[in-house]
């Protein structure tokens, strides 16, 4: 409904002029004001605005931020842009898009963390100790990595395709595996190790260097083992069933070749 045209009363009108025209005014009034649409409002400014419901097919609600960046709801959905592209937007299918957003189950610790600008996922105990997935470390290189950090212990998992090492870790305290079966390893070429001194048996306490080293050594000859006849003495001579005999002869000093 319109605004109605409220027009004036003429000269020297009577007493019941006066009373026909305020009671028509009232009239009009009520009416406008119970039937209140766009058709009476083209332009509104207010501190607040209290409604149960806002119809945005109708209307657009914009703020404006800082440097071009905006937030936006009307027919077509929300938008929030960062003033070079949309960071959130709900599309008037209810499906949610973020580009660009930190997201975090809580404001403090533990809290699970979501941010594309520095790290794409961590799990946080304290600021301290944590576990995160990064596409780009800068302190190792620009290469993905998984990363557990515990106060200044850093162990890094790391992918790391320009020096070679598709998987490799730099863990300043050492690395267990621990499992009530088997470890196997399995590589295509070979495993390397420094050295066998750096395989080393907690019982009975020795590397594999020194193990090897004790060992017997393969085409080497023993150590003289001395003579001996076995108990015999040496021109014994010994008879043969059916015939003749024979001379027992002692075993001189000697060596072995070993296999």
């Amino acid at each position: 409904m319109p605004i109605p045209t409220l027009t004036v009363l003429g000269p020297e009108p009577s007493f019941d002029d006066v009373k026909f025209k305020l009671n028509k005014t009232i009239q009009e009034l009520n009416n406008m004001l119970l039937s209140l649409d766009t058709l009476n409002i083209a332009h509104l400014s207010a501190d607040v605005i209290d409604a149960g419901e806002v119809n945005t097919n109708l209307v657009s609600i914009r703020s404006n931020l800082y440097a071009g960046a905006y937030i936006k709801l009307d027919g077509n959905g929300m938008i929030v842009n960062n003033g070079t592209f949309n960071t959130f937007s709900v599309g008037i299918d209810g499906n949610v898009t973020m580009t660009s957003a930190l997201i975090q189950s809580a404001s403090g610790y533990p809290k699970l963390v979501m941010d594309p600008a520095n790290q794409l996922f961590g799990a946080y105990k304290t600021a301290d100790r944590y576990v995160s997935l990064e596409t780009n470390n800068a302190s190792l290189g620009g290469a993905p990595v998984l990363l557990f950090v515990d106060g200044n212990q850093i162990a890094p998992i790391v992918f790391d395709a320009t020096s070679g090492l598709s998987l490799a870790t730099a863990a300043a305290s050492g690395i267990q595996l621990i499992t009530n079966g088997g470890i196997n390893l399995y590589a295509g070429s070979t495993i390397t190790i420094p050295s066998f001194s750096k395989l080393y048996a907690t019982s009975p306490g020795q590397d594999l260097d020194s193990a090897l080293a004790s060992k017997a050594v393969k085409a080497a000859s023993t150590m003289p083992s001395g003579a001996h006849n076995h108990g015999i003495a040496p021109g014994t001579q010994l008879m043969i069933q059916g015939g003749g005999y024979v001379t027992w002869v002692g075993a001189s000093d000697h060596v072995h070749i070993q296999q």
